[in-house]
């Protein structure tokens, strides 16, 4: 019969590896170290998920994680670099954003509009960081970047692979999608983007 700190421990490898979107490995090493006889090993084993780095409160990713990509900090600026936490971003438009963390879907999408200078760009860091830090994968990216490698992608007959790593990402945040021009295949390769990710992911810009 199973004890207690057997089924304790079983229950967090499983709970552990489903955080880190490994359900297979999971139910898999728990079962196999069992069979073998090595059930033993189960506690070394949870200790060393309990050790798998995450992005911490920094942002900066120190293991398997993805990092988000958040741009460098500006020099007399509050930094991005850091996940963006809400006291950088004006009250207001904190205001605006934050409920979309608190109430954040599997298919949200989120659009800010705004002049120059006005804290688009550490809002939607701060929307990404809060995400991070719920357990989600999240992408920042420029729109300009992102676009070109798209449409390099495109060019090598490789857009199709190229959208399923996107995919990968929980929220994808497109950061300054004014200043891309709006020539016939760039706006094509974008329309795919939203289109592919259209009620199945998350979208920031």
């Amino acid at each position: 019969m199973m004890d207690t700190d057997t089924r304790v421990t079983q229950e967090r490898i499983g709970q552990l590896c489903r955080e880190f979107k490994l359900p297979t490995m999971g139910t898999q090493s728990v079962a196999r170290f069992t069979e073998a006889g090595h059930g033993d090993a189960l506690s070394t084993f949870l200790e060393v998920l309990e050790r798998r780095p995450r992005i911490d409160a920094t942002g900066a990713s120190t293991g398997c994680v993805r990092h988000p990509g958040y741009p460098r900090a500006r020099p007399g600026r509050p930094s991005s670099a850091t996940g963006c936490p809400w006291h950088c971003v004006s009250p207001p438009l904190a205001e605006t954003i934050w409920p979309r963390a608190a109430s954040w879907t599997t298919a949200s999408t989120c659009w800010l509009f705004g002049l120059p200078g006005t804290g688009k760009t550490h809002a939607l860091c701060a929307l990404g960081h809060s995400l991070v830090e719920a357990g989600h994968s999240v992408l920042f990216a420029p729109a300009y970047r992102l676009v070109q490698d798209l449409l390099a992608a495109k060019r090598d007959f490789d857009l199709p692979r190229q959208l399923r790593k996107l995919d990968n990402f929980d929220f994808l945040l497109l950061d300054d999608l004014g200043y891309l021009p709006q020539g016939a295949e760039e706006s094509e390769v974008l329309f795919t983007l939203i289109a592919e990710r259209y009620e199945r992911r998350s979208l920031g810009i």
